[in-house]
């Protein structure tokens, strides 16, 4: 059998248990002040604690830097009440600092209105437009008003219009958001293949129109047509051309030479054309194209083949 040995304890100073008490209330008295803030500020005693500003909190994304929207030269489209709106920018000069053209088309009717201007658009995220000009359908005088064009999403384009009263007009302002048809590339350059031929579809001139009017283009951009229209306008030395910077767009010009009772006498035409995917059953392209006289009066002409 195991045996054990008593061993006797010593009895713990008395003095060293009053001391150990002492310790004990002074560090609870410490702990009380630290909690409650001893009638004091934290800044009297502890400065705050920060996170490292270099290592973001677990679980917390670091902001990103926006990325601006650039204005990219195209077309655009939109409906307003159901109605087609259609606006083109075009470069009409080389070089970075270089201005576009603005063209827009709203069928409000079976013929549209012709918006018109002109800006440092190409390559910023918004642009006022300079010399805004508004040729109604049926009406002969054109509007002057004021607009900026801006940059909405990677594929969209705001533009916010507006027109002041003038005698028996009223204030008109259009804010509308376009965005490039489905499957356009602004930035394919397009063949001269993809829009010669004859097209056939209605012509527009602001104070009347002629449908089943028809065009043709040849392999080398010439525009040459029989037909005349508003009675003895004619068309001559017209050329759509694919424009200079590549993009998916065709700069047109069309003379009217002198005429008896054509409001277009003498006047040279500038513009552009785009051909798109034609909504029409049995029909495979759309040519929409739009130009201006230096006063803001145009033609227009849209056709599905």
């Amino acid at each position: 059998m195991a045996s054990f040995k008593l061993t006797a304890v010593r009895p713990f100073p008395m003095s060293h248990v009053k001391r150990l008490a002492k310790l004990s209330a002074s560090a609870c008295f410490i702990s009380i002040l630290l909690a409650c803030g001893g009638g004091n500020s934290t800044s009297d005693m502890v400065g705050p604690i920060t996170p490292d500003s270099t290592t973001p909190p677990t679980g917390i994304s670091t902001p990103t830097e926006r990325v601006p929207l650039i204005i990219t030269p195209g077309a655009y489209t939109s409906t307003i009440s159901g109605k087609d709106w259609v606006t083109i920018l075009m470069r009409s000069q080389q070089g970075s600092g270089s201005t576009s053209q603005f063209l827009s088309l709203y069928y409000n009717t079976a013929d549209p209105d012709i918006f018109s201007g002109s800006g440092l658009i190409a390559g910023v995220e918004s642009a006022a437009l300079a010399k805004v000009m508004l040729f109604q359908n049926t009406l002969s005088s054109v509007r002057i008003g004021t607009g900026t064009v801006s940059k909405t999403s990677a594929t969209s384009l705001q533009a916010n219009l507006s027109f002041p009263a003038t005698g028996s007009e009223l204030a008109k302002s259009i804010a509308v958001s376009a965005n490039m048809p489905a499957a356009y590339q602004y930035n394919l350059a397009p063949t001269q293949t993809s829009i010669q031929g004859t097209w056939q579809g209605r012509w527009s001139y602001g104070m009347g129109s002629s449908d089943n009017f028809s065009l043709f283009i040849s392999s080398q951009g010439l525009v040459t047509t029989s037909l005349t229209f508003q009675q003895d306008c004619r068309i001559t030395q017209s050329t759509l051309l694919p424009n200079f910077d590549g993009t998916n767009l065709f700069a047109w010009n069309l003379v009217i030479p002198n005429a008896t009772l054509c409001s277009f006498k003498s006047q040279t035409l500038t513009g552009v054309a785009f051909v798109t995917a034609s909504p029409v059953a049995g029909k495979t392209q759309r040519l929409y194209a739009a130009a201006i006289s230096p006063d803001g009066r145009g033609v227009s002409f849209k056709a599905d083949r």
